[in-house]
């Protein structure tokens, strides 16, 4: 571990992710705690409060900051161990994470990530972000 604290992007910055990340990294029952904690108590089937939180979260800053330092907090080791690497080299950590069965931590900890070229899909062996929407690969 180098020490270094990277950049990484508020969940308002990752519109598009939103959803498998949500749905991906908190629990149906973190979900119903975030949502009464913002007095949501309507509807409260899985499909409605998953709904709900990606909305709050493109909609209103405070849910959106709320989530994230608590997904922060659950992930922290995760977050952790991807300090070491660059961008570039997060391929090798969603690798090492599918073998292991920590894909929710490191997906967190990688899409969040502000210099990620290349950014996992839940459950997928490869990288699902597409080119040009992150920083690119350095060069050899």
């Amino acid at each position: 571990m180098t020490g270094l604290k990277r950049n990484r992007h508020n969940l308002g910055d990752i519109d598009r992710f939103l959803c498998p990340l949500m749905g991906t990294c908190l629990t149906l029952k973190e979900t119903q705690k975030i949502a009464r904690h913002f007095q949501n108590v309507g509807d409260t089937s899985a499909h409605k409060l998953h709904v709900w939180i990606i909305e709050a979260c493109r909609k209103l800053p405070a849910v959106a900051k709320h989530v994230q330092k608590f997904l922060d907090r659950k992930y922290r080791l995760a977050i952790n161990r991807t300090e070491a690497y660059a961008g570039w080299e997060l391929d090798r950590v969603w690798q090492e994470a599918l073998k292991e069965g920590q894909i929710a931590g490191a997906f967190y900890a990688i899409i969040t990530r502000s210099d990620a070229s290349d950014v996992p899909s839940p459950g997928s062996g490869s990288p699902g972000r597409t080119k040009g929407t992150g920083a690119g690969k350095e060069s050899a």
